[in-house]
């Protein structure tokens, strides 16, 4: 019944007019960007600029829609499209002990972008591969000072004398034969139990759940079985309680912008509680 409900609240606020709901269509995620890094035409390193905003006493990072979907935890390597953390697109980390593996993320970004450059052709997108191409960790020493500022969430890309960013330029990727992130599921069809509608079964409900209390503050899944004894009929994972990619896609988003808003998320004890009205009715 939930899952319902929040199926329908997306719905309903992604056919409003209201430009401050910021849902993310299909293909993209909100994320947090506190810095920004400029190149030039030629992918030389213009600057790295701070995404952070003022609000109150805290600077707070600007939420942005981008490409892809959070970065999922654990130790497993994960490059984004167009943006991710320093470690990734600079192969720099404020803990020497983890610049091993700040370099093996860099590598992984770098050869996740140069894959697909003659697909994509264009000149943000080439300036960004070259870049990459000719970017190396240890450059991002000279510049440890600023991202020990703003380098506390993820990052994006833009070119010098450009409004746009360039995943904004760019669109979505263009995913190569074998790429993980091209299909997040096995092909398996079912009737889905928040729609009644024969469809594609979500693997994990994307995007992950949060802003909840006590959460992982890489989020949380509100429907996974990770043990085998929750499993039955041979199903594993949310196989077990079938849900669409769709539906699970819509009720993730509308429960993570209710989170978001502090006029619709309140704190019970140890409970985080959301709220929400199933219609308006404006002044007759």
């Amino acid at each position: 019944m939930i899952l319902q409900r929040l199926t329908e609240h997306y719905d309903r606020i992604a056919a409003s007019r209201n430009e401050d709901s910021q849902l993310a269509p299909p293909g993209f995620s909100r994320q947090k960007i506190s810095f920004c890094i400029v190149l030039e035409s030629d992918g030389r390193l213009n600057a790295i600029q701070s995404m952070q905003q003022q609000k109150g006493r805290a600077l707070v990072a600007t939420p942005m829609l981008l490409p892809g979907q959070g970065k999922p935890p654990g130790q497993g390597i994960n490059p984004c499209f167009l943006w991710d953390n320093a470690s990734y697109m600079l192969g720099w980390v404020s803990d020497t002990d983890k610049q091993e593996r700040a370099v093996a993320c860099f590598e992984s970004f770098r050869e996740k972008h140069l894959a697909v450059e003659a697909k994509i052709s264009h000149f943000a997108f080439n300036a960004v591969c070259s870049f990459l191409r000719n970017w190396t960790p240890d450059k991002a020493m000279e510049a440890e000072a600023e991202l020990l500022k703003v380098a506390t969430n993820f990052g994006v890309f833009r070119i010098a004398g450009e409004m746009q960013y360039v995943h904004e330029l760019v669109g979505l990727p263009v995913m190569t034969e074998g790429s993980a992130s091209a299909s997040q599921s096995i092909d398996e069809e079912g009737l889905c139990l928040v729609t009644g509608i024969r469809a594609q079964i979500a693997r994990l409900h994307e995007p992950k759940i949060k802003g909840v209390a006590g959460a992982q503050s890489s989020g949380a899944l509100l429907v996974s079985f990770n043990a085998a004894s929750y499993e039955s009929y041979g199903k594993s994972q949310s196989y077990n309680a079938p849900v669409s990619e769709d539906a699970a896609f819509r009720y993730t988003n509308a429960l993570n912008h209710l989170l978001e808003r502090r006029d619709r998320r309140i704190s019970l004890g140890d409970s985080t509680v959301v709220f929400w009205a199933d219609h308006f009715r404006g002044p007759r």
